[in-house]
């Protein structure tokens, strides 16, 4: 079945030539006929079988060979689903260990301007860990004039097909770092189907305090 990708019919084991080496085993089962149809997957290439064993000898109704063609269909989709879900796991292991490592600060909010993500970077501008950063905005955190300047490039990233760029000063709570940044955000539907912000962060110049100062 596998060889020539089509049905393969034994109505009578026994006296199949293509049995001969399985009629004891298949006797002592109770078997009297096989019938095998080939699982292709999505590129139309052969990789499994929907086996069928009969105990009396009788080949295939029309309905049968449906049936067969059906299960191995449903099949092939089933472990397509399989294959993408998985593939997706490693796509989004992946990402998830480039917004860890990358030196860039990187956050998720929704359209409330909550934050649903913030990189290892992102932590140290705010000077919090992870946990204490999810699920409060940015009012949270700074004074209430900085965080309306957010709030306001946030909008325009929203209402904007190709998100929003701008330039702005920022001063890392951890350590008192200040530098001059460009601030890139794009608003993304995620798998949930909740619009969010994508926002990249990539340093144009980077002062020290004191040379601010």
């Amino acid at each position: 079945a596998l060889e020539h990708d089509e049905p393969t019919i034994a109505a009578d084991i026994q006296h199949n030539p293509l049995w001969a080496p399985l009629r004891q085993a298949c006797r002592g089962a109770g078997f009297g006929a096989c019938w095998l149809h080939p699982i292709q997957d999505a590129a139309g290439a052969p990789f499994g079988l929907v086996t069928v064993f009969r105990r009396d000898t009788e080949a295939p109704e029309p309905g049968h060979l449906y049936m067969l063609k059906h299960v191995a269909r449903l099949t092939t989709i089933a472990m397509e689903h399989i294959r993408t879900t998985e593939a997706l796991a490693r796509s989004e292991a992946h990402m998830s260990t480039l917004v860890v490592t990358i030196p860039d600060l990187i956050w998720l909010k929704d359209p409330a301007g909550t934050y649903l993500a913030a990189n290892p970077k992102f932590q140290r501008f705010y000077g919090v860990p992870y946990a204490e950063i999810i699920g409060k905005k940015d009012y949270d955190f700074v004074p209430a004039e900085i965080a309306d300047s957010f709030r306001e490039n946030d909008l325009k990233a929203m209402n904007s097909p190709t998100g929003n760029t701008n330039e702005e000063w920022l001063t890392f709570a951890a350590d008192g770092y200040c530098g001059l940044f460009e601030t890139k955000k794009l608003a993304k539907k995620l798998r949930s189907f909740i619009t969010a912000l994508l926002m990249e962060l990539d340093g144009i110049s980077r002062v020290s305090s004191n040379e601010i100062n």
